[in-house]
Parts: structure tokens; sequence; C-alpha cells
């Protein structure tokens, strides 16, 4: 997969699969890394895209990134609007970040 995210035609899908394996190994810091690869790259549907940055956001927050976390999803919610639980996410983010 490392190989074939090194292609501009296969960075998306196998940055993902790279990201999510990462993650289910309890990597998260990898995880991270090979999903903003996979963000740069272009996405097969928007649909895809939106559900890669939704968990890619998911990812930094668990991380305890929540500025990188909501800035992610604030490019979300501008490029796809009301997506999943978005709008509640960001405003917990902020809340928190007060605190």
């Amino acid at each position: 997969l490392e190989v074939a995210a090194r292609s501009p035609c296969h960075r998306f899908r196998a940055g993902a699969m790279l990201a999510k394996a990462h993650l289910d190994a309890g990597a998260r810091a990898q995880a991270i890394e090979w999903y903003e690869r996979a963000a740069e790259a272009a996405a097969p549907t928007p649909d895809a895209a939106h559900a890669l940055l939704y968990d890619l956001a998911s990812v930094l927050e668990a991380q305890g990134e929540g500025a990188r976390a909501l800035a992610v999803l604030l490019e979300l919610q501008a490029e796809a609007g009301e997506y999943r639980d978005v709008s509640v996410r960001l405003e917990q983010l902020k809340v928190q970040m007060n605190s």
C-alpha cells in the first residue's frame, strides 16, 4: 500500500487504507499522517473526501489535537454543509477549547 500511495492516481485510496490499518493497530500518529497524505490527493468522489476528513478529525480529536480537529471540521463544513454531526462536534470543540 505504501508503494501504491506514491502514485497520484492511487494515493487517496491507498493512504486511506493505510490510515485505517494504523488506526486499527492503535497507532494514531501514523494514522493521522496517512489521513493527511490521502486528503492531499484527489478523492474519487466528494463523499469519499468528506468521509476521510470526518475520520481525520475524529482521530485528531482522540489524539488530543482539538485545534487541528476544529480546523478540519471547519473545512469539512465549508465543503459539505450539514454533514453527519459536524455542527454539534464543532460546538463541542469550541466549548472545550474555551475552557
